[in-house]
């Protein structure tokens, strides 16, 4: 069975500015990067993962990347 998980950055600089963000690259705030960190730790316990696949955008970036950092998978 394949299973495929979907996830959100973590809280940007535009949501606290109340923005929406669409193409614009904002970057992940302090708790937005916690949030990645948390949610890679999760993922980590709880799934397999075999690939990471990831926007262009600096704060789909930055949560692959605590992700790749936690699971040792590299974010393609």
């Amino acid at each position: 069975m394949v299973e495929i998980l979907v996830v959100r950055h973590g809280q940007s600089e535009a949501d606290i500015l109340n923005r929406c963000e669409g193409r614009a690259d904002y970057a992940l705030t302090d708790l937005g990067q916690q949030q990645a960190r948390l949610l890679a730790e999760w993922i980590h316990r709880e799934h397999t993962v075999d690939a990471i696949f990831s926007s262009t955008l600096n704060r789909a970036r930055q949560t692959a990347a605590a992700i790749a950092e936690t699971t040792k998978v590299p974010v393609l």
